[in-house]
């Protein structure tokens, strides 16, 4: 069982995690967390509690993240990754309970203000797969940068006669 590691005691939040979890898969923790911190410090979101859920076995996973608003709390269970981190803020930050439109949105600014590469084209593709809102709002987005953009204006030339000298 793993005993509270320093890393961990730097948190803005309180840590806890599922007893028995071995110390070489709460370690697998640090960078998410770190991650998360980070970004509550610099948005100035208040989170008071993260709880971090193990299961022995690796094929036993349910929730990846929930966040409790009220409570100001998020537990984790296999949603160890940037984009769950971000999914769970995005509740919290905005106090949105559901997964709408709105929701998406957020999550979809987080995205692009936090994630890139890879990660951003990742996220933003599990985003659509798993929510319809989100895909809404990625089309509609889509769209408006699309008639936004000023076309490319063609030289028109005209076809005449030369005069001579």
């Amino acid at each position: 069982m793993a005993s509270k590691p320093s890393w961990a005691k730097s948190f803005s939040f309180t840590l806890d995690f599922e007893r028995g979890m071995p110390g070489r898969i709460l370690a697998t923790w640090e960078d998410s967390l770190r991650f998360l911190d980070n970004i509550l410090r610099e948005r100035k979101v208040q989170l008071y509690h993260v709880f971090v859920h193990w299961h022995p076995d690796p094929d036993l996973t349910h929730y990846c993240g929930v966040t409790y608003i009220d409570e100001r709390r998020m537990a984790f269970c296999s949603g160890n990754d940037k984009s769950t981190m971000l999914h769970e803020l995005a509740h919290l930050e905005f106090g949105l309970h559901e997964h709408d439109a709105k929701w998406a949105g957020k999550l979809i600014d987080l995205h692009q203000k936090y994630l890139t590469g890879k990660e951003l084209e990742k996220a933003d593709a599990d985003l659509v797969k798993d929510y319809k809102a989100a895909a809404k709002v990625m089309k509609r987005r889509k769209a408006r940068t699309e008639t936004s953009t000023p076309k490319r204006h063609r030289q028109h030339h005209r076809r005449g006669s030369k005069s001579r000298v």
